[in-house]
Order: C-alpha cells, then sequence, then structure tokens
C-alpha cells in the first residue's frame, strides 16, 4: 500500500518530502479491486480558535482511562470515552464497564485471545466505537489531559475509518485558557443502532506489525522503524514496565527522541503546556537523527513504536501533519515485539553506525536538540 499525493506544490526538508494539499491527505489502495480508504483531512491537530469556529459540526470526545470520574474539566458537551473500550491486555482486568462489554458481543467471562495493550480486533472496534457514538460519516475531536491519550484513540478512529478525525492540541486546558466553555462532567454517549458503518478497518495502513517492523528494520531502502520512547528505553539500559522483562530495541530502529525523563511524557513533541511544539522543528530533528528521510520522489514506509503504542500513535498522527512517506503506529510495540507470538527479541546495542537509504552509514550521538 502507498500513500498517493495529488497536488503540485511540494518543499523538501532534509530529505523528507512535504506535500501541501490544502489539508487533505488522498490515500490510495495498491491491491486491485479494494475500495478506494477515505480521504485523511489534516491537520490532524487543531487549535481550540479552530475547533471554535466549527464546534456545531464536531462531536467532540473526552478521552480518559477509567471510569468517568466526578467533578472533572471538560469541552462542554463533550462525551466520555475509557481507552479500555478500544484496547486490551489480557491479564489486565478491562475498566470499560458491564455496558461497554456487552456493545461488542463480548460475553461476562469470555477469554479473548492474547493482546499486548494492542486495539481490539475489528470486530470489536468497529463496536466500540459505533457504542460511543462514532461511524464512518463522523467528523470528530478528540482530546485529553495528556494529549498522548487524545492521540491514541483519533489514531484509532482514523484507522477504522471514521471521516474526520482530530486532536484538540493543548487539550481541554488550552480550551480554557483560550476563554471556552466548559463544564464538569460530560454528556450522555448516543450509541448508533446502526452500527459503525463498515465491517472492517477502512485505513489499516496506518498501523503495522512484528512482521512488517522486523523487515523494514533490515530492509532500510524499504523502510524505516522509528523508536518514540525515552533513551534509555532505546539504549535498553531502563524498562519502565513491569508487564515487560525485556529491554532493548528493534535492531536496525532509528531513535525518534521520545521523553527524557519518564514514558508518560513527550517534551520533544510537547511544550510543558501540552501543546505540540511547531512541525518545523520536529521535522528538524527527524532529519538529524534519520526518520523518514527518503531521497526525493521515493515513497516508503515508516514504522513508529514505543512500549504499547500510545506515544507511537502521537508520533504517527505528527507524519500524517507533516505529510511523511506512509507513516505507519506499530500497535502493542516493544511489548508485542518482545513477547509476542511473532517475538524478536534484540539486545540492546549502543547508539552508532547503521545503514540509511542514503546507502551511507551515519553516527548518532547528539541526542538534545531541545
Amino acid at each position: 500500500i502507498d500513500i498517493i499525493f495529488f497536488g503540485n506544490v511540494h518543499s523538501v526538508l532534509g530529505h523528507m518530502v512535504l506535500h501541501r494539499l490544502s489539508g487533505t491527505l488522498f490515500v490510495a489502495s495498491a491491491m486491485a479491486g479494494e475500495p478506494t480508504p477515505p480521504t485523511i483531512h489534516l491537520p490532524v491537530f487543531v487549535s481550540p480558535q479552530w475547533l471554535a469556529e466549527r464546534r456545531k459540526a464536531y462531536k467532540v470526545v473526552h478521552v480518559a482511562w477509567g471510569k468517568e470520574q466526578a467533578n472533572i474539566t471538560a469541552v462542554a458537551g463533550a462525551t466520555y470515552m475509557n481507552t479500555d473500550e478500544i484496547e486490551y491486555n489480557d491479564f489486565n482486568e478491562s475498566s470499560q464497564g458491564a455496558a461497554a462489554q456487552a456493545a461488542k458481543g463480548i460475553e461476562v467471562g469470555a477469554e479473548l485471545p492474547k493482546n499486548f495493550w494492542r486495539l481490539y480486533p475489528d470486530k470489536y472496534l468497529l463496536r466500540a466505537l459505533a457504542f460511543a457514538g462514532v461511524g464512518v460519516n463522523s467528523s470528530v475531536v478528540a482530546y485529553s489531559t495528556d494529549i498522548v491519550g487524545g492521540a491514541r484513540v483519533a489514531w484509532a478512529m482514523l484507522k477504522a475509518g471514521v471521516r474526520d478525525v482530530r486532536v484538540l492540541d493543548g487539550g481541554v486546558e488550552a480550551w480554557r485558557s483560550a476563554g471556552q466553555l466548559t463544564a464538569t462532567t460530560t454528556v450522555p454517549r448516543q450509541p448508533l443502532a446502526e452500527g459503525f458503518g463498515a465491517e472492517k478497518s477502512l485505513r489499516p495502513h496506518l498501523s503495522t506489525d512484528a512482521v512488517e517492523v522486523h523487515r523494514l528494520a533490515r530492509e532500510p531502502c524499504r523502510g524505516a522503524v522509528a523508536d518514540t520512547r525515552m533513551r534509555c528505553e532505546f539504549e535498553g539500559t531502563c524498562n519502565p514496565y513491569s508487564y515487560i522483562p525485556a529491554a532493548g530495541r528493534v535492531a536496525g530502529a532509528v531513535w525518534a527522541h521520545g521523553s527524557n525523563n519518564d514514558q508518560y511524557h513527550m517534551e520533544t513533541y510537547l511544550w510543558p503546556n501540552g501543546t505540540r511544539r511547531p512541525l518545523n522543528e520536529i521535522a528538524k530533528v527527524w532529519s538529524r537523527l534519520g526518520v523518514c528521510q527518503w531521497p526525493v520522489g521515493l515513497k516508503r514506509p515508516c514504522a513508529f513504536y514505543c512500549g504499547t503504542g500510545w506515544r507511537s500513535g502521537l508520533t504517527t498522527l505528527t507524519a500524517l501533519d507533516l505529510q511523511a512517506s506512509a507513516p505507519k503506529n506499530f500497535d502493542g510495540g516493544w511489548y508485542v515485539y518482545s513477547m509476542g507470538p511473532d517475538a524478536d527479541i534484540d539486545p540492546a546495542i549502543a547508539p552508532g553506525e547503521y545503514m540509511t537509504c542514503m546507502n551511507r552509514s551515519e553516527a548518532v550521538s547528539d541526542y538534545q536538540y531541545f
């Protein structure tokens, strides 16, 4: 599957090709007979002013983990969505509640396949979205207290095929600071009785798996694998997840400079107030680190991963806004790569020389750009 850009104006930053298409990214399938996936509307990350000007046209979803808490700060009129409704890990009891589970058609006590905090299979994911009032023809803006959670749900909706999905940059705090109306609770959702509107995800190209990541990392001229975790995770000297015993990284991956401090923040990509840094700054970092870098004219996949798929969801959506070539989120990330059915645990090796698509070796030693 390739991304096909319609437009005749482009610019090149380093070796990254950026196409300006008046806000729409067109995607076409390379497989004969397959339907053309829906267009992706850009930008994915939008400001409070952008949303305020279009508020009536968009369903707003307040994203968080667990049951909704009392006295929250929410965008007025937003509905609530628990991240456990779209993903699961087999040894953790889900907090989604009986109604959300029943909406998927999952019986109480049913055993699901081992899943490594990945999205539910389409059979259940699309029902979960319909239960949240979201279908293929919906226009949605998602947000969370930490932008990464909102990005996770927005990526899942885009992958599923929701027509128009955005992320409120800076979340509810940015919305409140802009003087927009907030509330202390969300409004009841309105599930779609007619269902999601599709039987399978319509943009599967936005996701990838361990097999493809393994291939892309070992055949640099066919793609790139970018690690969005902390430096110590990338080097294999720390492991912040109690349920992921293996330390290390995908052999052949480049570091995309995630957090400096913990697995919950993304300082390279976000300002302290939670809004995303300018795209040109991020593109500059990627150019120096070798992330999504191809000679002009080549369109290759670029897979992002982290511990389970949340941080890499943020970078995948950022790559869409940069209109980089064929970005994918490795759902399950290092968790499924190191422990899953296709596990290929690689040793932690010091950053050093690696082959790029430009057929040369390059050392990466400078990690501090901001």
